[in-house]
């Protein structure tokens, strides 16, 4: 044993109020109860909690992209016009550089 755990060996330490520990142990205990209710009330709200509001911002960011992405997209009136359409520039993209040229001048 070195000299500086005999001298914490020979210190004494002071007695605190008693009531003072049970004071706090209550504290700590009611504490922990009102904890332990919030988590068995709402499990999503907990995991919500950290920041509600970006999570809420989110949501709404993400509300509104998909208005903007219904939006743009118009409804074909004849699905065999848009079948010709995808045909034609799939034709399109498959001819040789020499023909596209000829179709450009």
């Amino acid at each position: 044993m070195t000299d500086f755990e005999r001298q914490l060996q020979g210190q004494h330490f002071r007695e605190f109020a008693r009531n003072w520990r049970a004071e706090i142990l209550d504290k700590a205990e009611s504490a922990a109860r009102a904890v332990e209710r919030s988590h068995s009330k709402a499990p999503m709200v907990n995991w919500l909690w950290p920041s509600p509001i970006a999570w809420g911002s989110l949501a709404a960011i993400w509300m509104l992209l998909l208005a903007l992405d219904g939006a743009g997209r118009s409804p074909a009136r004849h699905p065999a016009a848009a079948i010709r359409a995808t045909q034609s520039s799939t034709l399109f993209a498959l001819q040789t550089p020499a023909a596209v040229e000829g179709l450009l001048r």
